[in-house]
């Protein structure tokens, strides 16, 4: 395993190891639910495991998914109190190309006021199906109970109240963005058969020029 910080703060973790020409590739964003502190505002780290598969300039909303397909990767994300988390699996093969596509996500990520909107009322048709499941409302009476002032009192859904106003909150999603999604708030991990110079080369060619520092905002004890 070797770990390298790029000049713009991005930290990139490879482990070679021998698959037959599998690759897995790991983006780990620090921004959870304990990231949302401001009354009113949360849910948002949850929406951005949704919204970043939206496209950008460069690869609008399904051209990209198509390209992924056709190489052969699968993929996916999940959020927690503490990271959202997204990740990639496929053929070693056209891992340069993944990282030029990941790159392209994370620096360019585009999206409309429409729909942002769509997406926080999917947000809030998630929620709808999990609360019909008791368990939900048992970790939210939880949560409440064990924390009365820090962000691990909500879930990571968020606050129901906070969900339903959600889609009025398109300048704020893009200052949640803004305020999170940086390179040195963000550990790339690639584990699997490939060349470590080849790959370490490729992220600082399409990683290299993003910029931006991650926002301390302070969380309450």
């Amino acid at each position: 395993m070797v770990s390298t910080t790029l000049p713009n703060g991005l930290s990139v973790t490879r482990v070679p190891f021998k698959s037959p020409g599998l690759v897995a590739f790991y983006t780990v964003v620090r921004v959870g639910s304990r990231n949302e502190v401001e009354t009113g505002h949360t849910g948002f780290a949850h929406f951005f495991e949704h919204v970043m598969f939206k496209g950008t300039k460069n690869w609008p909303e399904g051209t990209r998914d198509a390209l992924l397909g056709k190489l052969g990767f699968s993929e996916n994300a999940f959020t927690s109190d503490d990271v959202t988390v997204y990740h990639v699996n496929g053929p070693t093969s056209s891992l340069e190309k993944l990282i030029e596509l990941e790159a392209d996500r994370f620096m360019n990520l585009e999206y409309s006021e429409a729909t942002f909107q769509t997406e926080a009322k999917a947000v809030l048709g998630e929620y709808h199906k999990n609360a019909a499941n008791p368990g939900l409302k048992l970790e939210e009476a939880l949560a409440a109970t064990a924390f009365t002032r820090h962000p691990y009192q909500h879930t990571t859904l968020g606050f129901y109240d906070d969900i339903t106003v959600m889609p009025t909150r398109y300048a704020y999603s893009k200052e949640f963005f803004k305020r999170w999604y940086t390179p040195d708030n963000v550990y790339l991990f690639i584990v699997g058969e490939f060349d470590d110079d080849a790959v370490l080369k490729a992220v600082e060619k399409f990683y290299g020029p993003w910029a931006g520092k991650a926002a301390g905002v302070a969380i309450p004890p």
